[in-house]
């Protein structure tokens, strides 16, 4: 069976090119989290670049999904990637109230490199 993820882009900001609503609020956020359990959705596409998402879906609760997040920019002058990939993945961690992540997704693979 294939897979749905929710993306999360505009939970946390204004995002979307046919967007007119602008970035939705806490409620219709945690409406659409339940819709999508009733539905059997099980996975939420998200990254700590997308404003207050992660801290809207750690308030209003994620910890039976699966998380797939993304790192943000690395400037091109960092000595410990590593480092600043571990802080992401325990900050997106922090704000999902959460203990585990199904995977972290690089935008740039150039910048772990």
């Amino acid at each position: 069976m294939q897979e749905i993820a929710l993306g999360t882009a505009n939970f946390g900001q204004t995002y979307g090119v046919a967007n007119e609503i602008g970035q939705l609020s806490e409620v219709a956020i945690a409406k659409i989290i339940e819709t999508a359990r009733v539905h059997g959705i099980r996975t939420i596409d998200t990254a700590y670049s997308y404003g207050k998402s992660l801290a809207i879906l750690g308030r209003v609760g994620v910890g039976d999904f699966e998380i797939i997040s993304k790192v943000g920019s690395i400037p091109s002058e960092t000595e410990d990637v590593a480092r600043i990939v571990t802080d992401q993945v325990l900050l997106t961690l922090e704000h999902l109230r959460n203990t585990k992540i199904k995977a972290m997704l690089v935008h740039n693979v150039d910048e772990i490199l």
